[in-house]
């Protein structure tokens, strides 16, 4: 009964040695029309922002982000979020030098792109 078992169960496994499943979100790995087609919504939709826009508003708009981050600043809560719109590297990834920052104070659009940033920052030029 065991030489049976064993005789019938090899050839289930040996069958079983190719299969692969693969799940999840490719751990931020674009194809090329995936990309192509979110940059160029992402840079329709941020061209549209009103400044003032709620951040629920734009999210509801955008969706969710590349990227985040979030400080606070003389009391204000500022937040970063990181659209990607461009491409500079073609490896698939997407980085912060392939995003348009998005920046909310006090849960309200002040701006975007890298001088609204940097004036969310304290940095002037």
């Amino acid at each position: 009964m065991k030489k049976i078992l064993i005789t019938m169960l090899i050839p289930f496994l040996l069958s079983l040695s190719g299969c692969v499943i693969v799940a999840g979100d490719h751990d931020g790995e674009w194809d090329q029309d995936s990309w192509e087609s979110t940059q160029k919504d992402n840079r329709r939709a941020i061209s549209q922002l009103q400044i003032g826009t709620a951040r629920q508003d734009v999210l509801n708009v955008l969706g969710d982000p590349s990227f985040s981050e979030s400080f606070q600043d003389q009391g204000k809560n500022i937040q970063v979020y990181y659209y990607r719109t461009h491409r500079s590297h073609g490896d698939g990834k997407t980085t912060r030098d392939e995003t348009t920052p998005v920046v909310f104070v006090d849960d309200l659009l002040s701006g975007w792109g890298s001088q609204a940033l940097n004036q969310a920052m304290g940095i002037t030029q």
